[in-house]
């Protein structure tokens, strides 16, 4: 309470509340990648002309990208499309490097462009190793969430 007390302090000093407000809304949307939901929530504290409070609270969960499942094949056509752009730009990259050595790193974009790559790399070096590493009933790219705490404790 006190530190509700405090930030209610704070937003009348700074000018976000006073005499005349009658609407206090707070809306933030919050994402879980364990189970790949967006949950968006909107509270609404108003103060009518009669001196009432009414309270809204409203909370919204969804899936974006519900259009797509993850083995779905135009999905798996992007995805190679990409590693096909990537594979490309590596050998651009890699080609630099041999004619102009280490002073192409200079540049900016050139240290941009490495990271990037590197990034990709990475990603696709963990989704193998999870592909490998997993036991066969779980699916990397699954729309499933597999809670692995119980196995644990």
């Amino acid at each position: 309470a006190t530190e509700a007390a405090a930030t209610l302090e704070g937003l009348w000093r700074h000018g976000y509340i006073d005499e005349q407000t009658r609407v206090f809304a707070v809306s933030f949307t919050v994402y879980n990648p364990n189970i790949d939901l967006y949950t968006m929530f909107d509270a609404v504290i108003e103060l009518t002309k009669v001196g009432t409070i009414t309270v809204g609270v409203e909370t919204t969960t969804a899936r974006l990208g519900t259009v797509w499942e993850s083995r779905d094949t135009t999905t798996l056509v992007l995805e190679v499309v990409v590693i096909l752009f990537y594979c490309y730009y590596t050998f651009i990259e890699l080609r630099r490097t041999f004619t102009l050595g280490f002073r192409r790193l200079q540049r900016f974009s050139a240290i941009a462009h490495d990271l990037n790559i590197f990034t990709y790399i990475t990603y696709w070096t963990f989704k193998l190793l999870a592909a490998v590493s997993l036991p066969d009933g779980v699916v990397v790219d699954s729309d499933e969430f597999f809670d692995f705490r119980l196995a644990i404790r």
